[in-house]
């Protein structure tokens, strides 16, 4: 099936680590290792490592040279923080179980889309039907970037990285916290490759680095079984494989604890969500129009249904049934004003409010270029 020099590649990439606990399968998947989980791919780490953004993004938009060695531009890449602070509610969003095979995505009509969000990797939604997907990057498969970026340094480190915690309800250092959220990713992976039709629609959406094959991709999967029988998630986040992205939304904007959780990448707290889909306002309002069409339409039901009830002897002479009718009347009247009013204030308030936000974010320019 390949040629000499495609073997031989293959053969020289995948190296074969002493560093491999053969005991405990928990153990072997704690947060707090000091060894790589598996054997991973012998790689160039100059070529993995060119698999780094370019540019880091601060909370405050500003722009700077990534750089590996520094644990907030890192953690950014590996850690979902917005899931990790919201780890209690999660089982509203998604099941406990591990992520399809990716074949099925495009069995269920889901069109996938990459993200290079990581809290929105497994994030799927029903209107769009699609689900968003993070590359695996390509130094997650080499051994040297785990031993340089992601290993303790120390056994007994007690520093930590934000709200991060580890099994035994400690801090985690850097080092281990993206750890452990780097490995859940890339079991991400190894639970929806588990064919060779899900290995060639990863690397046709461009999931998977372009130069790795299915044997090495088999290989690998077959050394982390071997590590661990049952790999059990070292990350909260990916203990629930899939999110539905509406249920995420929900949880913003009707639990009163997620308003304080601070603004991460594209998302905002209130009405936008944890991820705002909306191009403009006109597809807010088509969006929220279509449920009002449909309670109105049901609403014409009803009311056709009581107006042939009460031509009837037996309901036209029924008191009861008569103040149900004018009840049901006078809320059919009010429904649809509400509810368009209820919409075209949302509007205009997200419409003030992006202007407010724009005016802060030009003064903002104005002073640091003044200062």
């Amino acid at each position: 099936m390949f040629n000499e020099k495609q073997q031989g590649s293959y053969h020289n990439r995948i190296r074969h680590s002493s560093s491999i606990d053969s005991g405990d399968p928990i153990a072997l998947m704690s947060p707090r290792r000091t060894t790589i989980p598996f054997d991973l791919l012998t790689r160039d780490y100059d070529i993995a490592a060119q698999s780094m953004p370019l540019l880091h993004r601060e909370e405050d938009n500003h722009l700077t040279t990534f750089d590996p060695h520094a644990p907030e531009h890192l953690s950014k890449q590996l850690i979902p923080t917005r899931l990790h602070e919201i780890e209690k509610y999660l089982w509203l969003a998604g099941r406990p179980y591990a992520p399809p095979p990716l074949h099925r995505q495009l069995l269920l009509g889901r069109t996938i889309l990459l993200t290079e969000q990581l809290d929105l990797h497994l994030v799927w939604s029903i209107e769009p039907l699609q689900i968003f997907l993070k590359p695996l990057p390509a130094y997650l498969l080499d051994t040297e970037f785990w031993e340089r970026h992601l290993l303790c340094k120390s056994t007994e480190c007690i520093c930590s990285l934000g709200t991060s915690k580890g099994q035994g309800g400690g801090a985690l250092c850097a080092q281990q916290a993206m750890y452990r959220d780097a490995l859940g990713l890339l079991q991400s992976y190894i639970a929806m490759l588990v064919s060779q039709s899900d290995f060639d629609l990863a690397i046709q959406y461009r999931l998977l680095p372009a130069d790795i094959i299915w044997q090495e991709w088999r290989s690998l999967v077959q050394r982390a079984y071997s590590a661990s029988s049952t790999l059990p998630p070292s990350s909260p986040r990916y203990r629930y494989g899939q999110l539905r992205l509406g249920r995420l939304n929900a949880m913003y904007r009707l639990i009163p604890s997620l308003a304080s959780i601070s603004r991460s990448s594209m998302s905002h707290t209130g009405y936008r969500g944890y991820f705002h889909r909306y191009r403009d306002y006109a597809a807010l309002i088509r969006t929220n129009f279509s449920w009002l069409l449909a309670g109105t339409a049901y609403v014409v039901v009803v009311l056709t249904a009581m107006q042939v009830g009460l031509a009837t002897e037996r309901l036209g002479n029924s008191r009861s049934f008569q103040n149900a009718s004018f009840g049901f009347t006078a809320f059919s009247i009010l429904f649809p004003v509400a509810g368009a009013g209820i919409v075209s204030v949302v509007a205009l308030i997200l419409s003030v409010k992006t202007f407010f936000d724009a005016r802060h974010s030009r003064n903002q320019v104005l002073n640091a270029q003044s200062g």
